[in-house]
């Protein structure tokens, strides 16, 4: 139990992207909209993603990223293409402590994201987490960041 009290007391970050991030943005005065599926969007995310990551992390404070939910329709190649993307941030910058909460995988499986899981719905009308989900993803991250999840798990 020391060590999670360590944890705790130490501090850490819960960076969340990916939805947002899955809707097209003009940039630098342009008015043309880009998306995660055109290299000027990439290379923006990942120059902003490790300045975050480079501020965030400067005393050393562990910094968790996630991806999020496989979308349906359009923009299903998106969300795996923004997934790749989160995935590949917390891989450059693990050695700065950062880590990935794989989020898609407390509420996805190998045919994609059910509406329903152990007899509860997953979204709400809005397409946000409905209620269990949100008590379930919570306990989950929190286990990971502070309990020695293998996220949380020193290393």
């Amino acid at each position: 139990m020391a060590e999670v009290h360590e944890a705790v007391q130490a501090g850490c970050v819960l960076l969340r992207t990916t939805n947002w991030d899955l809707t097209p943005q003009s940039f630098d005065g342009s008015e043309v909209e880009f998306t995660i599926e055109y290299a000027k969007f990439r290379q923006r995310f990942f120059t902003n993603m490790g300045q975050a990551i480079d501020i965030l992390t400067q005393n050393g404070t562990p910094v968790y990223l996630t991806n999020g939910r496989i979308e349906t329709g359009g923009w299903k190649n998106l969300s795996l293409k923004m997934n790749d993307a989160v995935r590949q941030v917390a891989e450059k910058y693990k050695a700065k402590g950062v880590h990935l909460l794989d989020l898609t995988a407390q509420l996805c499986n190998d045919n994609g994201c059910p509406p329903v899981m152990d007899g509860h719905r997953l979204y709400d009308e809005t397409g946000h987490p409905a209620d269990w989900s949100r008590d379930r993803l919570a306990t989950w991250i929190l286990n990971e960041m502070f309990a020695g999840g293998p996220a949380g798990a020193a290393s």
